[in-house]
């Protein structure tokens, strides 16, 4: 993974901030300005912040846990990418503590997201999060003025695996859906990645592959 690629995810996610509840001129039957962008709607649903902003990470999140960082050669390619990784880490725990306080039933994936970043990208303090709220002015998303004290909330409550998490080769920190046959004698696991392949029917992320414990591998689902 190169630093352009984790700049990519930079520019992309301060745009999801910029034109989410911004009013834009739509030519529709009364003409009236309407957001492009709501903050909040049902995940199945791409149509607001929550919904695009949860696979963003959770897409990205996977995509760097299942590859490797490049490191570079000369001193000023290593300081970009540094600089780069510490600004991607910055934007997805402040993304994830917004959602942690926008959509709190969904707690369970966002301690998931939670703790894949903060496993693989340099660690953010709540000072850091007031911070980019400071300089984050123009945007139109309501961001509560607790968010940093949500951000050391957020920490308290992922510091320790739940029971429904296992860590897996090539993915990261995931939630169990099913052990199969059970949680015992466990030989393949059907599990969820938040951001990930999201079945309206059952309301959950399915990730769609199933691991197999006994050959530590991944087999895409029959």
């Amino acid at each position: 993974i190169s630093t352009s690629e984790l700049s990519y995810f930079i520019v992309l996610y301060l745009q999801l901030l910029h034109i989410t509840n911004k009013q834009y001129q739509i030519k529709d039957q009364d003409n009236h300005p309407h957001p492009l962008l709501i903050s909040t709607s049902s995940i199945g649903f791409i149509e607001s912040f929550t919904s695009i902003s949860l696979r963003l990470i959770g897409h990205f999140l996977l995509y760097l846990n299942s590859y490797e960082i490049k490191q570079y050669d000369d001193d000023f390619s290593n300081e970009e990418l540094n600089k780069n990784k510490e600004q991607l880490s910055l934007l997805i725990n402040f993304g994830l503590t917004l959602h942690y306080k926008l959509i709190p039933k969904h707690a369970k994936w966002i301690k998931t997201l939670f703790q894949n970043a903060n496993n693989i990208l340099p660690s953010v303090t709540s000072n850091q999060i007031q911070l980019i709220m400071e300089r984050l002015p123009d945007i139109s998303i309501d961001i509560p003025s607790d968010l940093p004290s949500m951000f050391d909330q957020l920490i308290a409550n992922s510091s320790q695996n739940s029971d429904y998490q296992e860590s897996l080769p090539n993915v990261g920190m995931i939630c169990v859906l099913k052990y199969i046959p059970n949680k015992i004698q466990q030989s393949a696991l059907n599990v969820s990645f938040p951001g990930i392949n999201y079945n309206e029917k059952t309301k959950q992320f399915i990730y769609p592959k199933v691991f197999f414990a006994k050959d530590q591998k991944w087999y895409l689902r029959r």
